[in-house]
């Protein structure tokens, strides 16, 4: 491809001229390596990784290119690390015509401690001094704004210099086995490069998240930052023993007289456990991170629970583990399979899920009152119970003094909880963040509306308030006697500006009437107790 071979791997050193060799490639991999993507002690391409990356986009090390992100960063654009160097730099000392960072060097810098011409921020010595970042020209502005999406781009070293690791190695090991010198190597060792990406990226979201919040919270984030950083344990442990990357060795593994016996049982029972711990190390992560946005409500129970829920994870593996080496034994027959055990170890398993994500992610409620538009009476709703965040509008659930759980919509955020407003009532009412149980997702049951006769007051318009599942804002639907239901809905405005329905039901005493909207053969004409009702 382009005069190149797609991929070059490369190791040592040339046995003629007794120089390193180098790689040559669109794809290259080499202790020197030179191509489109080229992967390297020494890296030169238009996308370059390694210790010494010289290219348009440079990671490592040491970065000089276009845009670099390395730790001693040097670019002619962009660059970002713990030095910087480059025409818009940061890091943490940054130096650049716009910089921003720790200490910010430039003509335009913005940081902790700046010297330049014009600057901004903690301690500064400019010959103009700016009071905000919104003083400074755009370019600067939008340095500050881009940091945290930069920095993401500069934890990329890690998975990018497994990836020059791990070719290398499968490429020497598929070689000795085409000799007939060793055994081939699994594929599946790639997956350590995304799954490293992954854990890379929660450790960085858990930095951001740190960087983000005020004092108050201190002390809520430190058990959610534990339980997080235990699944990132979990997760480094297991992977390599479940990609059969750790040989036999006298202090890493599942090391029992059994898995000793050859280097197939070690690779066999201790890829299992890598396995059955890796899943639950998804677990554990994913616990970590919804602490950070449980509400006051739920925060004294969690930490019990996230330990409760480390402990299982930990007994689990160990236990399906050991079951699996008894349904495997090494020198006799495979016993006949326990299914009674098997599926108690399963339910047992979903059951400790299951309440977590009931407890601390979100619950199944009944609403006993629907004087809310788009919520019918006795239905069943979906509640988040994270708080990621409450808009004007947004459906809440909170409970009432009389221990049923009530239903408003948000109307402002206060530091202390809610503002909130029910119903047709004109009337503003202040909900403590102790009773605020969480934000309504969807209604997942609904009974049938009850039919009755609604008051009428002679000469006005009827008043329907009509149910539609998954809407948060539904209007109502105002008709006056002998007008029809399309004429109706038109003048309602389609119901919502989301939904647009072909077919609707009108329910008028005993009877129920589906009609499509769109193509009716004789106009339905509507009367004052009529009830519109969409199909869900």
């Amino acid at each position: 491809l382009f005069g190149m071979p797609l991929l070059h791997v490369v190791q040592g050193n040339d046995p003629a001229t007794g120089r390193i060799r180098e790689a040559r490639g669109v794809f290259a991999f080499g202790g020197r390596a030179r191509g489109v993507f080229a992967f390297g002690g020494i890296a030169r391409g238009w996308f370059a990784f390694g210790g010494v990356a010289i290219g348009g986009v440079a990671c490592g090390g040491l970065g000089i290119g276009l845009v670099s992100f390395a730790g001693l960063a040097i670019a002619l654009l962009l660059s970002v690390g713990g030095l910087g160097l480059g025409t818009l730099a940061t890091g943490g000392l940054a130096a650049g015509w716009h910089a921003h960072g720790g200490v910010a060097i430039g003509w335009h810098a913005f940081g902790g401690l700046v010297f330049a011409h014009e600057g901004a921020g903690g301690t500064v010595h400019a010959t103009e001094v700016m009071k905000s970042i919104s003083e400074m020209p755009w370019l600067t502005q939008s340095l500050v704004r881009i940091m945290a999406y930069a920095s993401v781009m500069g934890q990329l070293w890690l998975p990018l210099t497994l990836v020059s690791v791990v070719v290398p190695w499968w490429a020497r090991r598929q070689w000795l086995a085409d000799s007939g010198k060793g055994a081939a190597p699994d594929k599946r060792v790639f997956w350590v490069i995304p799954a490293t990406g992954a854990l890379t990226g929660v450790m960085w979201w858990l930095f951001y998240r740190w960087a983000l919040i005020g004092t108050a919270d201190v002390i809520h984030f430190i058990i959610p930052t534990v339980v997080s950083c235990m699944g990132l344990l979990f997760f480094a442990l297991s992977l390599p023993l479940w990609l059969r990357l750790v040989p036999i060795n006298p202090l890493y593994g599942v090391r029992l007289p059994s898995t000793m016996t050859s280097e197939k049982r070690w690779y066999d029972v201790n890829a299992y456990f890598g396995k059955q711990l890796f899943i639950w190390s998804l677990a554990v992560v994913g616990a970590g991170i919804a602490g950070f946005y449980q509400l006051p409500r739920h925060r004294d129970a969690y930490p019990w629970a996230a330990l409760l829920l480390i402990l299982v994870a930990v007994a689990a593996s160990v236990i399906s583990t050991l079951w699996w080496m008894r349904q495997h034994p090494v020198d006799k027959p495979t016993p006949s399979r326990n299914r009674l055990a098997s599926w108690f170890g399963q339910g047992v398993v979903v059951v400790v899920i299951a309440m977590f994500i009931k407890s601390f992610i979100a619950g199944a409620y009944r609403i006993p009152v629907g004087n809310e538009p788009g919520v019918a009476k006795n239905s069943h709703w979906l509640a988040s119970h994270l708080d990621t965040g409450f808009s004007t509008g947004d459906l809440i659930i909170f409970e009432h003094e009389s221990g049923h759980y009530w239903i408003a919509r948000v109307l402002a955020r206060e530091p202390k909880g809610l503002r909130l407003k029910r119903g047709g009532s004109p009337d503003e009412f202040f909900m403590p963040w102790d009773k605020i149980v969480g934000k309504m997702l969807f209604s997942h049951f609904t009974p049938d509306v009850a039919i009755g006769k609604p008051e009428i007051k002679a000469g006005k318009a009827a008043r329907f308030v009509h149910v539609i599942s998954g809407v948060q804002k539904p209007r109502s639907i105002l008709w006056n006697e002998g007008m029809t239901v399309l004429h109706a809905v038109r003048d309602a405005g389609g119901f919502t500006s989301f939904a647009r329905p072909s077919k609707t039901k009108v329910v008028r005493g005993e009877r129920a009437y589906l009609m499509n909207l769109k193509d009716q053969i004789e106009p339905f004409v509507l009367q004052p107790e009529d009830q519109i009702i969409i199909p869900e």
